[in-house]
């Protein structure tokens, strides 16, 4: 039942991706009401690409101290990317990602392997750094936050899902050097596309 909900969200949240301008506009907040909207907020993630990942999360681990590192690959068939700036994207790809957690915020590495992807585009026009960070919103009220952010004159770079993770970047890369992400961040038990550990013991 859970997973047909999110489901469902997602095909609403394609529907905003085209059809925002249906919505009205967003009134701006004061400093009280920006605390208010703010205070339950979580920014969950935040997300390095590079072209090497082995060598960036034994630097992470080495000289910053973090990790332990989960290791994983995704690629077309498992990781659906739909959309990529407005196209449809056909082509097979894939990338490594590594993950770690310090207290509650987790530390992403990304390295692009092939295929159109927007990691890879990031790369190629700055180099390594910084590419996204990602705030977690519950199922219940991912599609209604998405109004919002759209209404607010955001557009969407990519998104797609993972099991029931569903991501939407929105392109903020322009005003901020990096875009920002949405996501649900569900819990994925028995990951399918764990490759490895580091360090391993």
């Amino acid at each position: 039942m859970h997973i047909e909900i999110v489901r469902m969200s997602y095909k609403s949240i394609i529907f905003l991706k085209f059809n925002a301008n249906v919505f009205g506009r967003v009134k701006k907040m004061n400093r009280e009401k920006l605390k208010t909207y703010n205070k339950n907020r979580s920014i969950v993630q935040i997300c390095y690409i590079t072209n090497d990942y082995e060598e960036t999360i034994k630097f992470f681990t080495e000289k910053l101290l973090i990790g332990p590192w989960t290791i994983m690959k995704h690629q077309s068939g498992t990781t659906k990317v739909k959309e990529l700036f407005g196209k449809r994207l056909e082509e097979e790809f894939s990338f490594f990602c590594a993950s770690a957690w310090v207290g509650e915020m987790e530390f992403e590495i990304i390295q692009p392997e092939k295929g159109p992807n927007p990691f890879s585009l990031f790369l190629e026009e700055k180099g390594p750094g910084i590419h996204h960070i990602k705030e977690k919103i519950a199922d219940s009220d991912l599609l209604e936050r998405c109004r919002e952010y759209r209404r607010l004159g955001n557009s969407v770079s990519f998104h797609g899902e993972f099991q029931e993770d569903i991501f939407i970047y929105l392109d903020t890369m322009e005003q901020l050097g990096a875009m920002y992400e949405l996501g649900n961040c569900p819990l994925i038990e028995n990951n399918p596309v764990i490759i490895g550990y580091y360090p391993e013991h």
